[in-house]
Parts: structure tokens; sequence; C-alpha cells
């Protein structure tokens, strides 16, 4: 996978990675820093699911794709994406050959960019979509047990009104903490640095979930577990 780091439509770097996920933002453990305000400490997640490349926007300011803020976004080669006056141009150029290109299409933001047949991403996403299950289960506040199903790529912790779990307070994040399901794990991250969640009362920065593992947040006790939920 290659990305090409732009400001300004003049090039900053390009990068070249063989591996599945890729950091972006200010803080220098990032496969891609960049030195800037506008930039969150970890801004933009890339990871690859089978032969499918998503995009997960980590930071407060935004992350945008064709003149709309995204919060996950299943890229196709020559896709751009913007973080504030920065913006990296996607290239795989294995699944440039693997998917029939459709006609050019005019962007705001992208010159030039060639969109795959969107039925066939569809159809290749769909066959390689992760079997592996899991679940949370959580005290609710009459003292019965709720249980949430893990089925979406990204779960969320944070203010945010589309987040999965909502939280409050200073130093709390939109996305405060995520869990990323991919084809063999659970993964948590902790995206802020004040009220992060703990993983079996221990902190961490990233953690793979496991079976009867206690993520605690917010006061909050969530107990993760493998397989489908028994009802």
């Amino acid at each position: 996978m290659e990305l090409t780091l732009m400001i300004d439509r003049k090039v900053i770097k390009n990068y070249s990675f063989d591996k599945d996920d890729v950091m972006i933002g200010r803080d220098k453990t990032c496969d891609v820093v960049i030195e800037n305000v506008g930039i969150s400490r970890k801004h933009t997640q890339l990871f690859r699911n089978g032969g499918v490349w998503t995009l997960i926007d980590l930071s407060e300011n935004g992350t945008y794709v064709r003149g709309q803020r995204i919060a996950q976004f299943n890229l196709n080669d020559g896709d751009e994406f913007w973080m504030g006056k920065f913006s990296c141009v996607f290239r795989e150029p294995s699944q440039a050959a693997s998917f029939r290109p459709a006609k050019m299409q005019e962007h705001d933001n992208i010159e030039g960019t060639i969109l795959v047949d969107q039925r066939a991403m569809e159809k290749i996403a769909k066959e390689r979509s992760s079997s592996l299950a899991g679940y949370i289960t959580f005290p609710r506040p009459d003292g019965k047990i709720e249980t949430f199903t893990i089925l979406k790529t990204a779960t969320w912790m944070g203010t945010e009104k589309t987040c999965d779990f909502r939280g409050a307070g200073f130093g709390v994040l939109p996305r405060h903490v995520l869990i990323l399901r991919d084809t063999t794990s659970f993964v948590l991250f902790n995206l802020g640095k004040w009220k992060p969640a703990k993983v079996n009362r221990k902190n961490i920065a990233e953690h793979v979930l496991k079976e009867g593992d206690v993520v605690s947040w917010m006061g909050r006790d969530f107990t993760f577990h493998v397989g489908a939920p028994k009802f």
C-alpha cells in the first residue's frame, strides 16, 4: 500500500507500507508523522481486512473524503482523504489490478480519481467479511445484564452521539476508546489521554481482548466474551 502526503497540492513525502495497519498523526510513534497543531496525536488509522483497506477517523477535527466527514470509509485505489490542510492519496496497485475501473468522476477535492465498480467492492467485502464473533455484557441501572453484540468493524466509546457507549466529562473525547474488530481478533485502543479505559483494572494503550476481560470506563464495567451471545 502506498500513501502520498500533500499540502496545498504539493507533495511532502511518498510512503510505501508492507503491513496491515498504518497510523497517521502528530505522535512520533505514528507511521506517518504530521507535526501540525491541527492534527491529533493519533488522527487517522488505515487497516486491511482481507482485500479491503478501511480508513477510520480517530480525531477531534475530523477526516474527510470527497468533502464529507467520515467515521469509517472503505478506500478505493486512488482515493484522497483530508486532515485539515493536509491530504493523502491512497494507492493499492493490487487492488487496482483486481477490479474493473468505473467511469471517471468529478469531486470537489479530487482530480482524476478512479473509482472501482461499487458492486464489485460490495461483493468482495461480503465474501471476505469477518466470521469472528464477540459480544459485551454489562449491568443496567435496574440490575439486569445487557448484551451488546459486536457486529461492526469499529465500536466506539466517547461523547459523540454516534458512539455505541456514551460518556461525558472533562477530558473525554468525542471518540475516546476504540474496539477494532478484524478477521482474527478484537483490539482495544485508548485514544484519550485522560480517563482512559482499563482492562482488568490495568492501564493499557492497546490490548487484544480475550474471553472474560473486563473493560472499565467512566465508572462502568464491560465484560468481553468470544463467540455469539446465548439468549
